[in-house]
C-alpha cells in the first residue's frame, strides 16, 4: 500500500479537477508549482498501481470505489509516461577502488529518528539509496523512500554532505552522501513502517540519544546530523584514524 499525506491526496484532487475540466491539459502541466519528483507526482510515478485513485478522486457527488475509474486510470498512466526517467545507479566498482553517490532522509518524529536495519550491516542507518543518473539527490531520497516504506514525504531542505574515504578488504571506498531532511506528517500512523519489508531490510524508530547504542552508521555524522542552519560539509578519511 502506498500512503499519502493530506496535502499530496489534496494536491491530486485539484490536479485531476483540472484536467478533467480541459480534457486537454498536461497531466504534468496541471500541478502549478510542483517540481516533477514532488511529494503528489513522485510518489505517483513510483507506486501508482498501489495506490487507490478513487479513492483520492472519486466522481462527483459519488462514493468512493475499491477500483479506478477509466478516466482516473487514463490520467494517471499518462502522468506516469510523461514524467522524466532515470537511469542507473551513480556507482562502480573498479581494480582496487569503488565510488557511490547516495541521498537518505533525516525523518524525525517524537524525539524519534527513522532508520534501517539491513541483513549484511551490523547496525542501522537513514533510509535512502544511491542516486541515479539524471535524477537529482532530493529526487532520489523521495523515489527511495516510497519504494521501501510506501511512503511520499515532501523532501525539505540537505542537512549535510558528506565524503567519506575508507579502506574495506583491500578496497579503497570514496562515498558521498546528501541527508535531506524530511518531516513525517502528522496524519500518518508512524507504526507503518514497521509493515513493509523490504529486500532484506526492516525500518523503525529509535529514540535520538539511543543511537550509538544500535550501531548507528556511519557514526561520524551523528554529531552533525541534526544542527539547525544551512547544510553542513563534512569530509573524513578512515585511513587516517589511529590504528587500533
Amino acid at each position: 500500500m502506498l500512503y499519502l499525506s493530506a496535502p499530496a491526496l489534496d494536491s491530486k484532487v485539484i490536479a485531476w479537477s483540472r484536467y478533467d475540466g480541459t480534457g486537454t491539459a498536461s497531466p504534468t502541466t496541471v500541478e502549478d508549482g510542483e517540481p516533477p519528483y514532488g511529494t503528489g507526482i513522485g510518489a505517483l510515478r513510483d507506486g501508482w498501481r498501489l495506490f487507490q485513485v478513487s479513492r483520492a478522486c472519486p466522481p462527483r457527488g459519488g462514493p468512493a470505489r475499491d477500483e479506478p475509474f477509466p478516466k482516473h486510470q487514463f490520467f494517471f498512466e499518462k502522468l506516469v509516461a510523461e514524467s522524466p526517467s532515470a537511469g542507473p545507479d551513480i556507482a562502480w566498482w573498479g581494480s582496487g577502488n569503488s565510488y557511490k553517490l547516495r541521498a537518505a532522509g533525516i525523518v524525525v518524529h517524537d524525539g524519534r529518528l527513522l532508520v534501517c536495519y539491513a541483513d549484511v550491516v551490523d547496525g542501522c542507518f537513514p533510509p535512502g539509496g544511491k542516486v541515479r543518473f539524471g535524477e537529482s539527490a532530493a529526487a532520489a531520497v523521495h523515489r527511495e523512500l516510497v519504494e521501501e516504506i510506501g511512503v511520499s514525504l515532501a523532501v525539505g531542505d540537505p542537512a549535510l554532505i558528506s565524503e567519506a574515504v575508507y579502506e574495506d578488504g583491500g578496497v579503497l571506498h570514496q562515498e558521498v552522501g546528501f541527508y535531506f531532511r524530511l518531516d513525517w506528517p502528522r496524519d500518518l500512523p508512524p507504526g507503518l513502517v514497521r509493515q513493509v519489508p523490504h529486500e532484506g531490510e526492516r525500518f523503525d524508530w529509535v529514540p535520538i540519544d539511543e543511537l550509538p547504542d544500535h550501531g548507528f552508521k556511519p557514526p561520524e555524522i551523528l554529531p552533525h546530523l541534526f544542527r539547525t542552519g544551512g547544510p553542513i560539509h563534512l569530509v573524513f578519511d578512515r585511513r587516517t584514524y589511529p590504528s587500533e
